[in-house]
């Protein structure tokens, strides 16, 4: 019986087949707890981004001040739901990951996100 080789996205998770207790199975599982691991903060993300729908929904912004509005519970949930996502996005390209399908979107916001979840989970000297 011959071994197959594992396709491209199975050395990516580091998947495919390997004698279990060998150095190759621990790397293959810590890459598969990494990916587990920032698919969590995605999830986090979905979860806090549905509850900031739901709220705008129930109160739309008026076009008042933009710094009282991020004093509203909404706009908390906007900032909690854009950290979480960075997170997520920081988990995939720290680990490695690709996801060819949204791979230019997340470059192209990434600094930003970053930027913001900066401003949002750090203390900052000038309010």
């Amino acid at each position: 019986m011959s071994r197959r080789e594992p396709t491209s996205a199975e050395r990516q998770i580091g998947g495919g087949s390997t004698k279990r207790g060998t150095v190759a199975d621990s790397g293959a599982l810590k890459k598969k707890e990494l990916l587990f691991a920032t698919h969590r903060h995605w999830i986090w993300a979905v979860g806090i981004r549905s509850e900031y729908y739901e709220r705008l929904k129930a109160n739309p912004p008026s076009s008042g001040d933009l710094l009282e509005w991020f004093l509203t519970g909404e706009a908390m949930y906007l900032c909690i739901w854009y950290g979480l996502l960075f997170t997520g996005c920081e988990g995939l390209r720290k680990n490695g990951f690709m996801v060819p399908d949204a791979q230019t979107e997340i470059d192209a916001v990434y600094d930003s996100l970053r930027l913001f979840r900066n401003a949002i989970f750090h203390v900052q000297t000038k309010y």
